[in-house]
């Protein structure tokens, strides 16, 4: 209750039960766990990837703003396990192209002691064109739907449930998403063909590709 409104569900109280035919039938009138799809091989694609929220900004809040990016690395990097990172040839700061059966995206490596091996962490909310390619974290991230997430309940009203964008909905499965990343063999010739002739000043990956967009280093 809150200011002695009742809660909008079919009871009017907080209520995890759902008896809705659909529900029933798939087993799921009370919250119940249930073993993910699996969507790329382990073998294929060795390391479990993750897009967990940024320090640098709330969403994508702050997430093209160059002071921002100045004090982190200035573009989109991937967070590799030192042992993951070596058996692969990947050193610091190298850049490295993340993929699997769905797409790629290239980002820079950060070797990080603290990650979990076998896990590659790529921090959400850079925008697209903070990459070179264009695609982004979600670009390796499926989406499917249940049938619960067709159900409004009552069918009259949908107070209980209804539809909402990334409230009840299809949303990303990043936690069930396999991935494999090498090496970018042409790192080194990229940040040539970036360095300005005249300044001698390389472009600074995603903070130079967002003062292009914004005219300027502000």
């Amino acid at each position: 209750m809150q200011e002695k409104n009742p809660w909008p569900t079919f009871t009017g109280r907080q209520q995890y039960y759902i008896d809705h035919d659909w529900f029933l039938e798939l087993d799921e009138a009370l919250p119940t766990h249930k073993e993910a799809p699996v969507l790329q091989e382990k073998s294929e694609y060795p390391l479990g990837y993750n897009t967990p929220h940024s320090r640098w900004s709330i969403h994508s809040t702050w997430r093209d703003s160059s002071k921002m990016l100045r004090l982190q690395r200035g573009e989109p990097t991937v967070y590799l396990n030192p042992d993951d990172a070596a058996e692969r040839g990947i050193e610091d700061g190298d850049t490295v192209r993340v993929y699997n059966d769905l797409d790629s995206v290239e980002v820079q490596a950060k070797i990080y002691p603290s990650g979990e091996p076998g896990t590659a962490r790529h921090y959400f909310s850079w925008e697209r064109f903070q990459y070179p390619d264009r695609n982004n974290f979600n670009s390796l991230v499926p989406m499917y739907m249940k049938p619960t997430q067709l159900v409004q309940y009552p069918e009259d009203t949908g107070e209980h449930l209804r539809f909402i964008p990334n409230y009840w909905g299809p949303t990303g499965v990043n936690s069930d998403v396999r991935v494999e990343v090498e090496l970018v063999e042409s790192a080194a010739d990229d940040a040539d063909d970036e360095t300005d002739g005249e300044s001698g000043s390389v472009s600074g990956g995603a903070l130079g590709r967002l003062s292009g967009v914004l005219g300027g280093d502000d």
